[in-house]
């Protein structure tokens, strides 16, 4: 009897320090992920994401510059292709993702299609003003966000339709919710 009682001791002694080991794996493996996140989201600060233009058959960097340099000139900003690190495509049929050469600049070129979209409220960015051939389609163009980000996005999205709020919008990487345009008295 002492012979299994000593071995029932000697396995719950094990399967306590294996559940406390998982737990250490487990707070590791977060925080790896927070720090890839946060990784992820500074190497993302210049970039943009346009969603919604229609793949040419035979795309090149040099078209996809031509793009943006047409809804640059639209939103009224230029964009200089000396500004432009780096463009493409995610994949087939998916957004385009420019990369600038700093944040102000990216800053500058997403308040200017917002402008735009604030005038031309009946007529927003999209694929005629480009004069793409096909049927008008609208444009959305957006920071460039991580998966995590992303989703978590998309959850605030469906928080703000579920419960009456008039606002989500993402800045530096960051999500927001605004209940409505009127300030809270703090009293």
């Amino acid at each position: 009897m002492d012979f299994i009682s000593k071995q029932y001791e000697e396995m719950k002694d094990k399967l306590i320090k294996l559940e406390t080991e998982r737990r250490s794996h487990l707070a590791y493996i977060q925080s790896l992920e927070i720090k890839i996140d946060n990784l992820e989201t500074s190497q993302k600060q210049t970039s943009i994401e346009i969603r919604n233009l229609p793949v040419q058959q035979t795309e090149t960097k040099s078209d996809l510059l031509n793009l943006v340099k047409k809804i640059g000139m639209v939103t009224k900003i230029n964009i200089d292709e000396n500004n432009v690190r780096d463009i493409y495509r995610l994949n087939k049929n998916k957004a385009i993702v420019a990369e600038f050469s700093s944040v102000l600049l990216k800053e500058k070129k997403l308040n200017s299609i917002k402008n735009h979209n604030k005038i031309n409220k009946d007529n927003k960015l999209n694929t005629t003003h480009l004069q793409l051939r096909g049927e008008n389609k609208p444009i959305y163009i957006g920071e460039f966000l991580t998966q995590k980000a992303k989703r978590l996005f998309y959850l605030a999205r469906d928080f703000k339709y579920k419960n009456g709020y008039e606002f989500c919008w993402t800045t530096h990487g960051k999500i927001f919710l605004r209940k409505s345009t009127h300030h809270l008295n703090c009293d």
